[in-house]
């Protein structure tokens, strides 16, 4: 099997052209937008680029909006992105040469050529002033009866609740507003609702087939949730900046995606302008063949690692093939516990708490020549947070449980194997390194990991979250898990629960935001300890959430 390695180019300017106006067509340009430094920030849709537009039909420049760029996306020595000042000589002035723009411009003329068709092309340009072509990809243009459509710039009589942002998708759209909280929420957006986000994301491609417009106070229009939108017809406006502070939830509004209007209620004179989408992705070739392989990929069948038929033969997805190899493999590592000699090259951690761990030093993780380690030996940085936060509270006393709560420990111990029940209480263990754990935690009945970098690249930086199990009946565990998820998604991780198993990811935050992060979640594994057994009711729900939250974030 081979494997195709990409060299990244050693960026001073990367951008975008469109060989075409997708929303305005009529206007025959090119857009070219370009920053300093890696074009990767004009693609997320994080920063203002420089613009400049181009005739199709002379190649002349008509128009140059330039930037006040502050900072750049960088390569640095050791083949990471970083973040960097742009130089004080270098702001306010054009990313591109007219050279560079006019050569540009003959390069997507060429590929639209190539291809038949418009196109969005990601493009850098290195130190020597090399040009490079990343990639190339059919650019969707809205249908010229509807980007043309003269639309009044406002209708008299209606609330005005938004008047500002930029264009993605013109259109216009109608229907209750879903203010998203959370992205775990998207399950429950209802068919022809309006959905108003704080941020683009490219999961919101999961309802674009069910909305009939989006709102968010932040993103760019050359951004790929742009694109995706454009792609699905959705009548689009971002960067309004207020949107999901002035609209609230399930309110009436008029989307007027023409002029950059949010109306408040049904507004009759400009739902005559509204057009029936064209066929959207979903009716494509690409999205039908897609579908077709995700059969394959998507679906977990082997759950229940209890189960008789968990093993490699029942594996029908690469999703099984993952779920039963990483399964698998925490059996194994801990069985280490069983053998004789347990330590074979791992370091124990001193009694803290009932928490019998051990881990592997991966490299500077903690002090050189220590044989027990203590909290004060440990220099990995998200591990020492997170055994600062585990010892920051007591390790709380036997729950005491109810009858219905002990009778269903009994039944969890009744119906639970040797091998689980041997796993009860037993050794947790840990890799880590300078900026990196895994650590995976035993107690009790129930099982938990937390994985986490934290460097100075907050693109790099990453947690992740695992939960399962418990000794109480499944009512119980289940309001744990509720409790567990809520906290979770008030740090800002993405939340997912299938039956008692949680999983949680949260990505792109900075060195001390992870550091504080990990700490929130040592004390969490702390305070949820045998918390099922005595969450009898859901009115307890909210009153450990608020009783965790005021003590402890």
């Amino acid at each position: 099997m081979a494997v195709g390695i990409l060299r990244m180019v050693d960026a001073k300017t990367g951008g975008v052209v469109y060989t075409m106006d997708p929303n305005s067509p009529e206007k025959d340009i090119k857009i070219i937008n370009a920053v300093r430094g890696l074009g990767k920030a004009v693609v997320d849709g994080v920063m203002e680029p420089d613009y400049y537009s181009i005739s199709r039909k002379t190649g002349g420049i008509l128009e140059k909006r330039i930037t006040q760029q502050q900072v750049m996306l960088v390569c640095n020595q050791e083949g990471d992105i970083e973040e960097r000042n742009v130089p004080e000589e270098m702001k306010g002035k054009p990313c591109l040469t007219d050279e560079q723009i006019k050569a540009l411009s003959e390069y997507a003329s060429a590929l639209e050529s190539y291809y038949g068709g418009p196109q969005d092309i990601e493009w850098s340009i290195d130190y020597d002033d090399q040009i490079y072509i990343l990639q190339s990809r059919p650019l969707k243009i809205m249908e010229v009866e509807r980007a043309t459509m003269k639309v009044p710039m406002r209708v008299e009589g209606y609330n005005l609740l938004l008047q500002r942002g930029v264009i993605a998708c013109k259109g216009i759209g109608y229907g209750k507003a879903f203010v998203l909280k959370n992205e775990a929420a998207l399950k429950d957006f209802p068919e022809g609702a309006v959905l108003v986000v704080r941020q683009t994301s490219t999961r919101y491609v999961t309802v674009m087939n069910k909305a009939a417009a989006i709102i968010a106070d932040v993103g760019g229009v050359t951004g790929h949730m742009a694109s995706l939108a454009r792609e699905y017809g959705v009548p689009t406006i971002l960067d309004t900046e207020s949107a999901t502070t002035m609209i609230t939830d399930g309110q009436v509004i008029t989307v007027d995606a023409y002029n950059c209007n949010v109306y408040e209620g049904r507004v009759n004179e400009l739902l005559e302008y509204s057009s029936k989408k064209k066929d959207s992705f979903k009716n494509t070739r690409l999205f039908k063949k897609l579908e077709e392989a995700l059969k394959w990929i998507v679906p977990l069948n082997l759950i229940d690692p209890e189960d008789k038929n968990f093993r490699p033969e029942q594996c029908k997805t690469f999703h099984d093939i993952t779920r039963f190899a990483h399964e698998e493999a925490m059996t194994e590592m801990f069985l280490i516990g069983k053998a004789q000699d347990s330590g074979g090259g791992t370091i124990p951690l001193g009694k803290e708490g009932p928490l019998d761990a051990h881990f592997i030093d991966m490299g500077g993780g903690v002090k050189e020549g220590v044989k027990v380690a203590g909290s004060e030996d440990i220099l990995s940085i998200p591990f020492a947070a997170f055994l600062k936060g585990l010892l920051s509270i007591p390790w709380p006393a036997p729950r005491p449980a109810d009858a219905i709560g002990l009778l269903g420990m009994m039944a969890t111990a009744a119906t639970t194997s040797e091998s689980v029940l041997y796993g009860a209480g037993q050794l947790s263990f840990a890799l880590i390194a300078t900026n990196y754990m895994n650590f995976s935690i035993r107690l009790g009945y129930h099982f938990s990991m937390v994985e986490a970098y934290a460097g100075e690249d907050r693109n790099d930086n990453y947690m992740k979250y695992f939960f399962k199990g418990g000794g109480a009946a499944v009512d119980r565990r289940l309001r744990r898990l509720r409790l567990i998820t809520e906290i979770l998604e008030r740090l800002g991780f993405r939340v997912t629960v299938t039956e008692d198993v949680l999983s949680a990811v949260l990505t792109k935050y900075k060195q001390a935001d992870i550091e504080k992060k990990c700490e929130i979640l040592g004390k969490l594994t702390v305070f949820t300890k045998q918390l099922d057994l005595i969450m009898y009711n859901d009115t307890l729900i909210d009153q450990r959430i608020e009783e965790f939250v005021k003590e402890h974030f």
